[in-house]
């Protein structure tokens, strides 16, 4: 019976030539296992790499396109673009408001100042300003703070 099956059953030492086989005594499924979790270690130290360069893709294609193309008297903007001159005109207006706030500031305290001497927040030397006013209980009036009506009756009034 080997003697029917012997020349089907390729031997040798090595490698044999007909078959290309190697004989190393692992068997093939090892070495095929071994070689996939080379290639998985492999796409994962490349996972990090692939996911960089898709990340940066849409701002490379919008960098090229901003440099190579041009359309005449149309400059393309960004949200970002947008976004960072917003945050410029609010600081703007903060700088712009904190500077009247000190102004403002300064005047009430020059007017409590003249009313702390008994001016009674007397404001003629406030700028702009087209008539007395006077600053007493958090406020600006325009009457003193001891200011009262007459009394008057009306049969009184007529004689």
């Amino acid at each position: 019976m080997l003697d029917r099956v012997a020349d089907k059953v390729l031997t040798g030492i090595g490698e044999h030539p007909l078959s290309r086989l190697i004989a190393t005594g692992i068997p093939p499924h090892i070495v095929l296992a071994n070689e996939i979790a080379q290639l998985r270690i492999d796409m994962e130290s490349k996972h990090a790499l692939v996911v960089a360069r898709i990340e940066a893709l849409p701002e490379n294609l919008k960098q090229s396109l901003l440099d190579n193309f041009r359309v005449d008297g149309v400059v393309p903007i960004t949200a970002s673009q947008i976004e960072a001159k917003l945050q410029s005109m609010m600081a703007g207006m903060m700088e712009l408001l904190r500077n009247q706030q000190v102004e403002y500031e300064a005047s009430l305290s020059r007017l409590m100042g003249s009313a702390e001497n008994g001016h009674q927040g007397l404001t003629q030397d406030v700028p702009n300003s087209q008539f007395l006013q006077f600053y007493w209980r958090g406020r600006f009036h325009p009457v003193p703070e001891d200011f009262r009506f007459p009394t008057l009756e009306c049969s009184s009034s007529m004689l």
